[in-house]
C-alpha cells in the first residue's frame, strides 16, 4: 500500500511540474504579443491642415426660369394642343379659348393703344420744340424739363397698351404699325374680330409645358378642354430646361459656411447614371421658418443640361444636393490623440528631452476623424496617438 501512495505521488509531482511549464511557456510566447498590442502607437509630427466638410441636402429639380400663359378674357378652353411636360416650340399653337367679350375687349385695347401713341407722338413732338426754344433761351429749364417728363410718361403708357392689346393673342402682326392718321387700317383691324369668339394663344418661347403653379403648398388644377378661366388666370408655364434649378433648405449652425460661388454635386435616385454639377447662386439672408431651427433658403443652378440628361430628368424630381465646405488652415491631430480627465482634454506631447508629458489643450471644430487644437500645441510639435491601422 505504501509503494502505491508512494507512487501516485510521483506521478502527481510529474503532472504538476509539466502543468507549470507548460504555462510559463505560454505567457512567455504571447508576453511579445500582448506588450506589442499595448504599445501599437504612433508619433504624429503637428501641422497646419485644411478641413473640409461635406453637406447634403434635399431638394427638388425645377426650370430656372418660366414665361407664365394668361388668359386674355373671360372664357372656356375650346381646344388644346400640347399636354403638360409636353416639349414646346416657339410660336406653337398651344389653345383656343372661347371667348363671348373677345371682340369688346380687342376693340377696347386697340383703343386704348391708339389713344396712348397719339398722346405719345403730341409729346414727342412737344419735347423737341422745347429743346429749340430752351436752348434759344425762350423758355426756361423748368419748362424744358416738364415736356420731357410728360414725353417719357406718355411712352411708357403707350408700351403698356401696346403690350395689352397683343397678348390678346391674334393674328395680326402690325397691329402695333396702325395709328390714327389712317383711319381705314384701323377700320380693317376693328372688322377683323367681328363674329369672332376664338382667341388663339401661341407659345413666346421654346421650353415645356408645366403646371400653372410649381409650389407644392399652391398647386392649381391644371387646365383642360372645356375648363372655364378668368382674365389674367394663369394658364401653364412654359420652364426653360436648358438650365435647372434647386432649393435647398440650410439651418442656422451651417449657413454662415454656405456661400454664393460654391459648387455642389447634384444626384438623384431617380437618375443613378447621372452626376451634375452646380454652382450656390443665392443665400438667403432671412429664416424662411421661425420655429426653434430657423432654415435658410439657397438656390443651386445647374447650367447647360444635355439632351441625354432631359431624356431621364424630369421637373419635379427630388435630388441630393452634395455641399464641400472648405474650412480655414487650423492645427489638427487625430481624435484618438485626445484624452479627458475631470473635464480637460490632454495630449501626450513629446518634449525635448524624448519623454512624453501630459498637456493640456483646449480644443475647436471637429471632422469625422480629427479635432483642432486652439491652444497647447505648436507646429512641429510631436505628440502620441493609437495607431489607427492596428
Amino acid at each position: 500500500m505504501i509503494k502505491h501512495r508512494r507512487t501516485y505521488l510521483f506521478l502527481a509531482i510529474i503532472i504538476l511540474i509539466i502543468l507549470w511549464g507548460g504555462s510559463g511557456y505560454y505567457f512567455y510566447k504571447n508576453r511579445d504579443t500582448t506588450t506589442a498590442a499595448s504599445s501599437a502607437t504612433q508619433v504624429i509630427t503637428v501641422q497646419f491642415t485644411t478641413p473640409t466638410q461635406t453637406m447634403y441636402y434635399n431638394g427638388t429639380i425645377q426650370a430656372l426660369s418660366v414665361v407664365p400663359i394668361t388668359a386674355p378674357s373671360d372664357g372656356s378652353v375650346q381646344s388644346m394642343n400640347f399636354n403638360y411636360g409636353d416639349t414646346i416650340t416657339k410660336g406653337q399653337l398651344l389653345l383656343s379659348l372661347s371667348s363671348a367679350a373677345s371682340q369688346t375687349n380687342f376693340q377696347t385695347a386697340l383703343t386704348a393703344y391708339l389713344q396712348a401713341k397719339s398722346q405719345e407722338k403730341t409729346s414727342q413732338d412737344t419735347a423737341e420744340s422745347d429743346e429749340l426754344l430752351y436752348r434759344q433761351g425762350v423758355i426756361s429749364r423748368n419748362d424744358y424739363e416738364s415736356a420731357k417728363s410728360t414725353h417719357y410718361f406718355n411712352h411708357l403708357a403707350m408700351l403698356q397698351a401696346g403690350a395689352a392689346l397683343t397678348r390678346l393673342n391674334y393674328d395680326t402682326a402690325n397691329i402695333l404699325n396702325l395709328s390714327l392718321d389712317n383711319l381705314d387700317d384701323v377700320q380693317a383691324a376693328f372688322n377683323l374680330t367681328k363674329g369672332t369668339q376664338f382667341l388663339k394663344i401661341y407659345s413666346p418661347q421654346d421650353g415645356v409645358a408645366l403646371f400653372a403653379s410649381t409650389s407644392s403648398s399652391d398647386r392649381s388644377q391644371p387646365i383642360t378642354a372645356g375648363s372655364s378661366v378668368k382674365q389674367d388666370q394663369v394658364l401653364l408655364n412654359i420652364g426653360n430646361l436648358t438650365s435647372a434649378s434647386l432649393t435647398i433648405k440650410i439651418d442656422q449652425i451651417n449657413v454662415n459656411n454656405i456661400k454664393k460661388g460654391q459648387t455642389a454635386t447634384i444626384t438623384g435616385a431617380a437618375f443613378p447614371n447621372i452626376t451634375l454639377k452646380g454652382i450656390i447662386s443665392t443665400v438667403a439672408a432671412q429664416a424662411s421658418s421661425s420655429n426653434d431651427n430657423p432654415e435658410f433658403e439657397a438656390t443651386v443652378v445647374v447650367s447647360n443640361l444635355t439632351a441625354n440628361d432631359l431624356q431621364t430628368i424630369r421637373v419635379g424630381m427630388t435630388a441630393t444636393v452634395a455641399v464641400t465646405v472648405t474650412g480655414s488652415p487650423q492645427l489638427m491631430v487625430p481624435i484618438n490623440a485626445i484624452t479627458t480627465t475631470n473635464g480637460k482634454y490632454y495630449v501626450t506631447k513629446i518634449n525635448s528631452s524624448k519623454k512624453q508629458t501630459q498637456v493640456e489643450v483646449t480644443t475647436g471644430s471637429t471632422d469625422a476623424t480629427s479635432v483642432a487644437i486652439t491652444s497647447g500645441l505648436a507646429v512641429g510639435d510631436q505628440i502620441v496617438a493609437p495607431d489607427s491601422t492596428t
